[in-house]
């Protein structure tokens, strides 16, 4: 049985990894931009597990250090989704304003809903689910279960009724929906 605890010297962990990079560099920035949401992320993912495989690796050279820094590489590029989802979730990230390299403001357009988005679309959601609630109870569920996914045959077959019954309530239920649409307020 090997002794895996005698330790590598960092030279030769780094004649290792830049072997690895001068052979397979490409398969392993594939390996990034395919876990990695941009390619900034993908370049950040590649650095950090070459950091990690010199600080880490004590095991031969060939495929089993490839492996280990495929599988690093793929790790180090989901911690850094899963980094930047908290600080967006915590609201760090602003997306009105970024800094140049020379830290000038540049304004970025936003993707995300500010505040006052986010607070108008809570209305319109509470307005909606308001609305549903005031619905007859067969045109609810008609209208859940075509939001659902399910055929017209499906709902007739599974609720027990007719094609006229569901036209009547699928019908009835969107002009009731629709008024949210058209500004009137339920009352």
């Amino acid at each position: 049985m090997a002794n895996r605890s005698t330790p590598r010297s960092r030279e030769s962990t780094a004649q290792i990894l830049d072997a690895l990079l001068t052979t397979k560099g490409t398969l392993l920035r594939s390996q990034a931009a395919r876990n990695a949401p941009s390619p900034a992320d993908a370049e950040d993912a590649l650095m950090e597990a070459c950091l990690q495989f010199l600080r880490y690796y004590n095991g031969p050279p060939g495929v089993h250090a490839l492996r280990w820094l495929m599988l690093c590489v793929k790790h180090r590029a989901w911690e850094i989704v899963a980094r930047r989802r908290s600080r967006e979730a915590l609201g760090e990230l602003s997306c009105t304003d970024a800094y140049d390299p020379d830290g000038h403001t540049v304004h970025v357009p936003c993707q995300r809903p500010g505040p006052a988005e986010r607070a108008e679309r809570g209305e319109e959601v509470t307005e909606f689910f308001t609305a549903l609630d005031r619905l007859k109870p067969d045109e609810r569920t008609a209208l859940l279960l075509l939001g659902f996914g399910l055929s017209y045959r499906e709902i007739m077959h599974r609720q027990g009724w007719g094609p006229t019954k569901l036209n009547r309530c699928l019908a009835e239920g969107r002009a009731a929906i629709r008024t949210i649409d058209s500004g009137k307020r339920f009352e």
